[in-house]
Order: structure tokens, then sequence, then C-alpha cells
């Protein structure tokens, strides 16, 4: 889509363009879809092979996504006196107070504390310890940049070390791209054949080597089917963030255990909850792209725009690339107004350069506008004083904003991709909008997710309403239900994930004999509450018309026969059990 794309096009008028991504963009500035499209196919697309499809067939596994909250108390008050009297000490003045300021509070000050690293990497540890491990498989460490993968690294071969753990981790990052980096990452330097060489060991089971850490690197493009899980604490976006996390989604048996992968993992320490439902969303193929523009029109208002930024600089040779002409520019734009009024001048005249490139009119100004990018350049603060000043008193403030960070540790939601998925959010709003859970109708699930508890606690409200009201055996039997998942211990995430099924199937009784009531026919309740009945057996016989034909009851009741075979934990966590009974299901419905 850059330059090359729009010579190649100028260049080659009568090709056939083809696109070929796991990752179509359709955002304001651009849409793969009408870039490559025709738009005498659906969609602009003339093959397409979904992730729902590809979850289908086998060929991939879901990813799933648990949030970890890390949490910590700032106390803001003593960093503000021990910040001013800092700012005091060193006599700075108000706009370099704002400067550092500024900079402390970036998000990878918090990221950088010491607390926080040895928290989270405690955290990823226990987890792949208890979960990813005995599986025989392997995850990757994303960090927010090179400087905290090198402190994840030392963090976590420490904590290997002192539990005397078989794992073994490797850094995979860029080194020698800046010259302020510490001569220590040159260890961590690796060039293609030692590069391949660690892919190799990580996608071996037998390899010690568990945990790839990196920050960019090996975020796309790298295909490692042993990767179950990737721990998450850096925020990402869009396409970036889709990528990202589908390196988990490849489908793996383990050779010495038969241990199958049922799904990828993605352990989000930053917070990605509503990006990432944004990023598992389809692109929309008629959204965005640019508009249709003028192009000659904007060619005109080019010429007219560089030909004004020149005028101030009449009578200077922009043909000599001496130092002496960049003086003599630099010397007409001595004050701040001059300055303000060029830069305004040649921004405009660079954002339509931008955009026009490589049209003809270009050529004709090629030399001036070159002339011109140099004279800015030239007059552009470099922002020196304040780089030093930073590197001066930068790890001052960092050691005052991480000296005030206390109670930090890192919990779960209990609630995994109950929370994340966008499927189980539909069909939780659903649920509010059907009025089975009071959550409120205007909620943000993705931002405001539910809890485990607040499910319960709604719940109960409504049945102690109920219970208060008529006292029936049908109430006080849903209450005593509902009583013992509340004293039920959850002691895994999929653990979790039953236990709310469980009780949203107690909202949906309370429902059921709510309307039952208010009809004069709750006794029939105990009949449709049996536990011996199926889900669906209830739902047709709750909501049936008069003279619905039998054979509607007989299909109902052979699918639930169906259902109840698969209704205990753990059977879907194989792809033969769920390609199972799906085949069961279908056989059913060819019968009738």
């Amino acid at each position: 889509e850059g330059n090359l794309a729009t010579d190649m096009r100028e260049a080659l008028p009568n090709a056939r363009f083809f696109g070929l991504t796991g990752t179509p963009i359709s955002d304001k500035e651009r849409n793969t879809f009408k870039l490559f499209g025709d738009p005498s196919d659906p969609g602009y697309v003339l093959n397409t092979y979904s992730m729902e499809r590809s979850i289908a067939d086998g060929s991939s596994v879901p990813v799933h996504v648990e949030t970890r909250l890390v949490d910590f108390h700032l106390n803001r008050d003593a960093l503000d006196e021990a910040f001013k009297a800092m700012a005091d000490e060193e006599g700075l003045t108000d706009e370099q107070r704002e400067f550092i300021a500024g900079k402390a509070a970036h998000v990878k000050t918090l990221l950088l504390s010491p607390t926080r690293i040895a928290e989270v990497c405690r955290d990823i540890l226990d987890h792949f310890e208890a979960k990813i491990a005995p599986t025989g498989m392997k995850a990757q460490v994303v960090a927010f940049d090179r400087e905290l993968v090198v402190a994840y690294n030392a963090e976590l071969c420490r904590l290997i070390a002192e539990r005397d753990l078989p794992f073994q981790t490797a850094v995979v990052m860029t080194v020698g791209t800046s010259k302020e980096e510490p001569g220590s990452w040159i260890e961590y330097s690796l060039d293609r054949a030692q590069e391949a060489h660690v892919k190799a060991r990580f996608n071996d089971p037998d390899d010690p080597l568990s945990f790839l850490i990196v920050t960019a690197k090996l975020l796309t493009g790298f295909d490692a089917p042993i990767e179950q899980a990737m721990y998450l604490d850096k925020p990402l976006r869009k396409h970036t963030l889709f990528q990202a996390i589908t390196r988990t989604n490849r489908r793996f048996t383990h050779p010495a255990t038969g241990q199958e992968k049922t799904h990828g993992l993605i352990v989000d320490y930053i917070g990605l909850g509503n990006q990432i439902a944004a990023a598992l969303k389809a692109a929309d193929p008629d959204a965005g792209g640019k508009r249709p523009i003028d192009i000659d029109a904007l060619a005109v208002e080019f010429a007219e725009r560089i030909s004004k930024a020149l005028i101030r600089f009449e009578g200077i040779d922009r043909a000599n690339t001496s130092f002496e002409s960049l003086q003599d520019a630099i010397q007409r734009l001595a004050d701040v107004d001059a300055k303000d009024g060029f830069a305004s001048d040649f921004t405009g005249v660079a954002t339509l350069w931008e955009f026009l490139d490589p049209h003809e009119v270009l050529d004709l100004h090629r030399v001036d506008y070159k002339w011109l990018a140099k004279v800015y350049e030239a007059i552009k603060p470099t922002g020196v004083s304040n780089a030093l000043l930073w590197h001066r008193l930068g790890p001052k403030t960092i050691a005052l904003v991480h000296g005030n960070i206390t109670d930090l540790k890192v919990t779960g939601t209990g609630l995994e991709e109950v929370v994340v998925d966008p499927d189980a959010i539909e069909a939780m709003r659903a649920l509010v909008e059907q009025g089975e859970l009071d959550l409120g109708l205007d909620r943000d699930l993705v931002n405001d997710p539910v809890t485990v508890d607040e499910v319960i606690t709604v719940i109960d409200r409504r049945i102690q309403r109920l219970l208060a009201a008529h006292p029936h055996a049908v109430y006080t039997s849903l209450a005593e239900q509902l009583d013992r998942l509340r004293r039920q211990a959850i002691t895994r995430a999929e653990d979790s994930i039953e236990f709310l099924k469980k009780a949203l199937e107690v909202a949906k009784a309370a429902i059921i004999a709510e309307r039952l009531d208010g009809e004069g026919r709750l006794d029939e309740a105990m009949h449709l509450l049996d536990p011996n009945l199926g889900a669906l057996t209830q739902i047709v016989e709750q909501y049936k018309p008069t003279n619905t034909p039998v054979i509607v009851t007989d299909l109902v009741r052979d699918i639930d026969a169906i259902a109840k075979q698969v209704t205990y934990s753990g059977w879907n966590d194989s792809q033969p059990g769920d390609r199972a009974a799906r085949l069961e299901i279908r056989s059913v419905l060819k019968k009738y």
C-alpha cells in the first residue's frame, strides 16, 4: 500500500492484483478488501477461509483468554510530595517539571517496577507449572519492550533455578539498533542461523527450552504448534493483536504423551479484554478505505502551497547545497513568528507530497521540496536538553514512583474465556435482554465484564423476592440449589465456567417458575424443574403452542438423551469427543 505499490500499479496498468492475508484490514484509511478485491465478488473476496471454519474443520483450535489482574496501591500524596522536593532541589522550571512528570507517567514506568516484575514472573511460572507443563507444551512471554524482555528473562531464570525446575528460557529480540542500549544486551544478539536454531529447539518436545521471551519478534509469522500459552504483558491493537494471539491456535498432539491441544491460551496481564474482542471481530468489507479524491485538484493545490513556502526565501540560490545557503535560509526565520509560519506551510506541503507521490507534478518540484525539508529539519527543536534532563533525573524519578507502589498482587478473575469470547458476550447480553439476568440493558459486557459473584447475587436476589411473595416448594428448591453453588469451591478456571453455567440454569428455572406462578400453574414447575428432564424438553414443554406435533416432542427427547451423555465437565476436551456429539445430533435430525 505504500509508494512501491503505487509505482507498480502505474507501471502495470493492465495487471491483476491479488492479496493473500490472514488479517484483512478495514479502518478509516485502509481497506484490504477494496484495495485488492473485485467489486463483482461478494464482499470483494474471491475466496475466504474463516477462523470459525478452520476450527470446525479441525485445522486450528479455539483461542481462550484468561485475564490476570495486577493490583497495586500508589500513594499519590507521598509521591507528589517527594517529586516536588526533588524538583525544588534540582531547581527545575515549570516546563521541566511537566516534562519529567509526563515521562514518569508513562505506562512503562509502572511495568518496570521490580516488585511488579517479580510478581508477574512468579505468577507466570506458577501458571505454567500447573497448567501448561503437564501437557508437555510450551509458552511465549510478550513484554512491553526490550528492557522488559531482559528483566523478565533474568527474573524467570532466577525463579526457575530457585525452584530447581527443568525449564529453560530464550530471548529473541533485535539487538544493536541503538547506541544507547546497554552493552550487556550483546549476549542476546542472534544471527539468522542462531535464531532458526532457537525456533527448532522450541518446537522440539524433548528440548527443555520452555519459554521464548519476546517483544516484537516472533509475534507474526512464527509457526510453533507446540506453543499453547502466550503470557501477554504488552499493549497491542487490531491486526497486530490478532496475529499475536493466533500464535497459539495451531493443532498439536504431543508425540510422547498423546496429549492433544484443545485450545490456545492467552494470559492477559495488561487488560486487553475489549481490544481482544475487537481484534477477533471480522473486518467489514464495506467499512473504511480512502474516499475518492480529485487527485488533479490536489496537485494544483500542492504547486500553490510549495510556491507560498518558497516566497520567504527569494534571492537564495536553492541549487547551492553549501552550509552558507542553509545559513541564509535560517536567517530569514530568525523570529518565532517566522519559524511558526514556515513550519505550518511546510507541514501542509509535506502532507500533500506523501499523498500524491508518485504524481508527475512532484517531479517538477523535487529539488525545491528536498531543500525546504532540509531547512525544516534544521529549525526543529532537537530536544537534547530534555533528553539529558531525563537521563540525569529519570532513574531517580522512576525510583520515587516504584518506592510508592505497595500491596502489589496478581489475581485471576476466574472467568477465562467466558467474559472475553465474543460469542459468550453475545449470549450474556441476550440473557440480559430477555430479563433472565438483571445486569442492566445498557451495560458494556466487554469493558465492564460480569463476575461469578455478581451473577450469584443477582439470581439470589430474584429468588429471595419470589420466595418472600410465595413460599412455594419450587422457590425453596431453587434457593437450596443456589446455596449449594455458593458453597462450591472454585479451584480451576474450567470449574468456574461450569459453575457459571449451572448458575445461569438456576436463573432460567427461576424465570420459568415466575411465569407459571403468574398464570397460577406453579405446581407444574416441580415437573419442569426435574433434574432428570433435559433442558430442551423443559423449554419446549413451557413454550410449545397447542396442537404441537408429537414428532417435535420425540425429536426433543432424542436430542436431550444425547445432551445428557455429554453434560459432564471435560466432555469436549478432545476434538473426537466434540465430533462424536455432532454426528449423533446429525443422525437424529436426519432420522426425523
